[in-house]
């Protein structure tokens, strides 16, 4: 499996090279939410379920 942190463009070159090997990849807009849902929830008490964010936040990021 291959990982960018890089959230902007979504799918990075290297990832494009990765997946084109036949590599599964890990999208960093992804790594971003699942940290911030559980800093927000260490934070807050309170729980965030993550896979409710993701189509607005790739929205925001021009997906």
């Amino acid at each position: 499996m291959f990982s960018d942190i890089v959230y902007k463009p979504l799918k990075t070159q290297f990832l494009t090279r990765a997946e084109e090997q036949g590599a599964k990849i890990h999208y960093g807009h992804l790594m971003l939410l699942y940290q911030a849902a559980y800093a927000f929830e260490l934070w807050t008490g309170k729980e965030l379920d993550p896979k409710q964010l993701i189509s607005g936040m790739e929205s925001k990021l021009g997906r």
